[in-house]
């Protein structure tokens, strides 16, 4: 009988510490979830994710197929962009004015062939200013054409443009300011200290190794602007910047352009970029976090490009640093321009080129398109 009670009180005992070493096994699980939850929380807001930074939605822009350049006017409330294509019904250069929140079509347009000196009778694609970036200089906007060779070796004389416009009121309107100027590349190429870089480059097609293709332009904080190219790329590695020292003197007709020395950029962040040269695409001051954001790319078009593209930033002194984590452009065809509000300092705009999508190019205007994204650039 005794023997039967101590075996009870040993099976309760076994049963109570089971119920016992369950519960804890328990209790410490959720503790490691919660830690592991916390933790992970903790590297998101310190940014140790190695994951690519979402966009927010896309906006989608009508009446052309691509924003090549953008600029902000009516003090940020709208962008004004310029295309490297004519419109389909005038044939015509524009520069349109958009909404950088809702998209939409342009609310204000810009047309500029007759000031640009544009010829009237020839083709279409002799028409095209190939106009490739813009930025904001004491109150007026500047504006660069690719000063390059047609992608047959063709000579362009339209694509040698550099000028700049201002604002007419507040609601975006805009004018010339100033003296349209044609002889960039002529100066460029009689700068002796640039002529290594460049002197080879003019006489090849801007898709061809060591060609030449400006895509990229930004004023600097003390008064310049940094000329950028897409192509050449310099030993393979380095791509190339120009300061232009006299931009206003330019535009306003009382001298030829002056430069400083060269500037060669690694933008490669350390890592292969499925071997492509990278270039330029745009550049911009950033005068909130007192940085340029670089967009990189390969000088080759299309596929081969595409996972080339990337952002950057630099302080205007060392090297360039990627954006970590890296930002998700894989929502863009081919990512083409940087837009900046004033007055954000967390995001900033990438504009698309769309024209190699459906046939975008040969489409009357109303069914043109291209796309923006927002993205938020982590400190």
């Amino acid at each position: 009988m005794l023997a039967k009670r101590w075996l009870m009180l040993i099976r309760r005992f076994a049963v109570f510490v089971a119920a016992v070493f369950a519960a804890t096994s328990i209790s410490c699980m959720q503790n490691n979830a919660n830690k592991t939850a916390a933790d992970s929380s903790l590297r998101a807001t310190k940014g140790e994710s190695n994951a690519a930074v979402p966009t927010t939605s896309v906006v989608t822009f009508t009446g052309r197929c691509d924003g090549s350049a953008a600029a902000p006017v009516a003090a940020g409330r709208f962008l004004v962009t310029a295309s490297d294509e004519t419109d389909a019904a005038t044939e015509e250069n524009t520069l349109a004015v958009y909404d950088p929140q809702k998209g939409g079509a342009p609310v204000a347009t810009l047309a500029l062939n007759d000031v640009l000196g544009m010829p009237k009778t020839d083709k279409r694609s002799k028409k095209e200013a190939d106009l490739e970036s813009a930025t904001v200089l004491n109150g007026r906007i500047f504006w660069i054409a690719s000063h390059s060779l047609s992608k047959n070796g063709e000579e362009r004389t339209a694509r040698y443009q550099f000028f700049a416009t201002k604002e007419i009121g507040t609601d975006g309107a805009l004018e010339i300011s100033g003296t349209p100027y044609h002889l960039l590349e002529r100066d460029l190429l009689a700068d002796k200290a640039l002529s290594p870089f460049l002197e080879s480059a003019a006489a090849r097609t801007p898709e061809e190794s060591g060609g030449w293709n400006i895509e990229g332009m930004t004023a600097t904080p003390d008064g310049k602007i940094l000329i950028a190219f897409r192509n050449p790329v310099v030993g393979g590695k380095h791509a190339l910047l120009v300061p232009l020292l006299n931009p206003e003197a330019v535009v306003d007709g009382k001298e030829g352009a002056k430069f400083g020395a060269a500037i060669k950029l690694d933008l490669s962040g350390g890592e292969s970029a499925s071997g492509a040269e990278l270039g330029i695409r745009d550049i911009a001051w950033w005068a909130e976090r007192k940085q340029y954001v670089i967009l990189a790319g390969s000088y080759l078009p299309g596929e081969k490009a595409k996972a080339a593209f990337r952002l950057l930033l630099w302080d205007g002194k060392g090297v360039p640093a990627p954006v970590t984590p890296p930002v998700d452009l894989s929502t863009l065809n081919a990512p083409e321009a940087v837009f900046i509000q004033p007055g954000d300092d967390k995001r900033v705009m990438v504009l698309s080129d769309d024209g190699s999508v459906d046939g975008c190019k040969e489409k009357p205007d109303n069914e043109r398109r291209f796309n923006g994204i927002w993205v938020t650039v982590p400190r």
